[in-house]
């Protein structure tokens, strides 16, 4: 039940779990294929969420969180949901801590030249049920 895109970080964590050893995870918009992932190691984690169930209800965009708060964040295909991804970029780099890891991603069109950048169009409605 995991996509292309669980299963391109589940490997790369299976190549670095080192990474992953006795850190403090954050997890946004957690999704199955990576809880299972962690799940299956043992792996203890935090996620967040703005609408669905989640440990923590967290806007990415105005994170409640102390500054390093965290070691590892996961923020794996939200960022194209956010308003103002810049400010969620900046609220991520505020609360990882000194050396910590992001593990981001975002859909990519590689025929494009250019970043296409538009006003998310999506309501709240709409982002929740994806």
């Amino acid at each position: 039940m995991s996509l292309p895109r669980h299963r391109i970080i589940c490997e790369y964590l299976n190549n670095n779990i080192n990474l992953l050893k006795n850190k403090k995870i954050l997890i946004f918009a957690a999704e199955r294929g990576i809880k299972k992932w962690l799940d299956n190691r043992n792996i203890k984690y935090k996620t967040a969420d703005l609408y669905e169930k989640a440990d923590l209800k967290i806007d990415i965009t105005d994170i409640n969180l102390k500054d390093n708060s965290y070691d590892v964040v996961f923020c794996n295909h939200v960022l194209e949901h956010v308003d103002n991804y810049r400010k969620a970029i900046e609220e991520l780099n505020r609360i990882i801590a000194t050396n910590g890891v992001l593990i981001c991603s975002v859909p990519i069109d590689i025929t494009l030249k250019e970043t296409m950048e538009t006003k998310n169009k999506e309501t709240k409605e709409e982002r929740k049920n994806k």
